[in-house]
C-alpha cells in the first residue's frame, strides 16, 4: 500500500531529489505537521495541508536544506535537483496530491572536495525524546567530502566535520520548524518523525511524532550497503 494514504491531511511529505556527479540518484524525506495555535488558525480556518501550501512550503525546503545543509556539508559532486510534495486527503482511499519544484539554480555542495565513495554518507540523527522504531528519524547526507575524513583513518571524521555536520543539523531544524501564532492565532509547522509500521503491521493512519534535535551519533562516516556496487550478486 502507498504509504502517503496513511497521512492525514495536516501531514505533508517532501523529498528533496539529488545527484552525484557519478549519476546516482540520492533523495531525502521531510515530513511536516500543521497544526492551530491554542486559540485557532484565525484567518486561515484550516490547519490542513493544500496544493498551494506545500508548493510554498516545498520551495522552503528546498532554500534551507541548500543554503543549511548542502552548502556546507555536502562535496560539490552533490547537486540538488528538486523537491517533491505529497499530502492526501482523507485516510485511507486518498486521493493523494503530489507535485515538484525544480531547483532554481541546481545548487551543488558547497565543500571544494571530491565525495568519498557513493555508499557512503553520514546519518543526521533525528531525536525525539522517546525510545523505539517509530519514534527515531535519520537523513542520510551523501555525498560526504573526502576532506572530511582523518588522513589516517578516512572513515573517522575530522574534528571540524563533527561540528559542520551538527550545526547544519541544528540550523535545518531551526528552520523546518515555523510558528505564526500572534495572540495564539496561527498556525505551528512541525518537522515530525512518522510512523506507518508497528509490530510488523501497517498503522491504521500514520504515528507522528515532533523531532526535538538533529545532529550526529558519532564521528564514523555511514554506509550504505545497497549502494555498493553489485551487493545484490549471489554467489
Amino acid at each position: 500500500m502507498d504509504t502517503r494514504l496513511l497521512m492525514d491531511r495536516n501531514l505533508a511529505k517532501f523529498t528533496i531529489n539529488g545527484i552525484l556527479n557519478t549519476g546516482d540518484i540520492v533523495n531525502n524525506t521531510i515530513y511536516l505537521e500543521r497544526s492551530c495555535c491554542s486559540a485557532g488558525c484565525g484567518d486561515l480556518s484550516e490547519p490542513e495541508w493544500s496544493d498551494s501550501r506545500a508548493e510554498s512550503s516545498a520551495l522552503d525546503v528546498l532554500s534551507h536544506w541548500n543554503g543549511d545543509v548542502v552548502a556546507t556539508v555536502l562535496s560539490q559532486d552533490y547537486s540538488t535537483v528538486s523537491c517533491t510534495w505529497s499530502w492526501n486527503e482523507a485516510v485511507p482511499g486518498g486521493p493523494v496530491h503530489t507535485g515538484t519544484v525544480p531547483d532554481p539554480s541546481f545548487h551543488g555542495g558547497g565543500v571544494g572536495s571530491t565525495a568519498m565513495a557513493a555508499g557512503c554518507a553520514k546519518a543526521l540523527r533525528l531525536q525525539t525524546g522517546l525510545a523505539g522504531r517509530s519514534f527515531r528519524g535519520r537523513l542520510f547526507l551523501p555525498a560526504v567530502p573526502d576532506v572530511f575524513g582523518t588522513t589516517d583513518k578516512k572513515d573517522l571524521l575530522t574534528g571540524t566535520a563533527i561540528t559542520a555536520y551538527n550545526t547544519a543539523g541544528a540550523a535545518l531544524f531551526g528552520h523546518l520548524n515555523t510558528n505564526s501564532c500572534l495572540l495564539d492565532v496561527g498556525v505551528v509547522v512541525t518537522w515530525v518523525v512518522a510512523s506507518f509500521v508497528h509490530s510488523h503491521a501497517q498503522r491504521s493512519s500514520a504515528l507522528t511524532t515532533a523531532i526535538s534535535a538533529a545532529n550526529i551519533s558519532d564521528s564514523f562516516v555511514d554506509y550504505q550497503r545497497r549502494r555498493s556496487l553489485g551487493h545484490q550478486r549471489h554467489g
